[in-house]
């Protein structure tokens, strides 16, 4: 679960919430800056710490490690479930970001509205595993061919959320064409 936008915070809170074993003493320096030992900070939280001088718990308000990007098309109703719960639901052309918590289990739907210039309409799911230029591992890929609308919606695979080698738990969901 996301780290609270305001009150108490402490650097226990974000341990927690980096997923971090117990260490003694646990350093603001090093987890703000992903040092050897500790989890990245996860580039996809709405909100992430600044990463410079001069640290402050402050600045780790509202700081999720593990987060659902999505991005859909307008050719498609895209529908993302959490623990089994509608979470999100969209027909437009837009995009954001999901606080999800370790061990939940999500997946989507995607549901061919038209396929416009399209000859196929697309759900992929990643997850992030390294910060290159090419940062996600493709882990479900879903294709459905133009004209092709029956049966109305297509389901991936749940996925548990579970942190990466770098200790976080990054994903994205698209829908796209071709």
């Amino acid at each position: 679960m996301a780290l609270p936008l305001s009150g108490p915070l402490s650097l226990n809170d974000i341990r927690i919430e980096q997923n971090q074993s117990a260490k003694s003493p646990y350093s603001l320096i090093d987890a703000s800056t992903s040092a050897v030992g500790y989890s990245l900070v996860n580039p996809d939280s709405p909100i992430p710490p600044i990463n410079t001088p001069p640290y402050s718990i402050s600045e780790w308000y509202g700081y999720s490690a593990f987060t659902i990007v999505w991005n859909n098309i307008s050719n498609t109703k895209l529908d993302i479930y959490v623990n089994n719960v509608l979470t999100l639901t969209t027909s437009a052309a837009i995009g954001g970001v999901l606080d999800v918590n370790l061990n939940d289990t999500f997946y989507a739907t995607f549901t061919p509205l038209s396929y416009g210039t399209f000859t196929t309409l697309n759900l992929e799911i990643s997850q992030r595993n390294t910060t290159s230029p090419f940062p996600y591992v493709v882990l479900q890929s879903i294709s459905r061919a133009a004209g092709n609308f029956s049966p109305n919606s297509t389901s991936a695979t749940p996925i548990t959320v579970t942190p990466n080698a770098l200790g976080i738990g990054a994903y994205k969901i698209d829908t796209f064409g071709f």
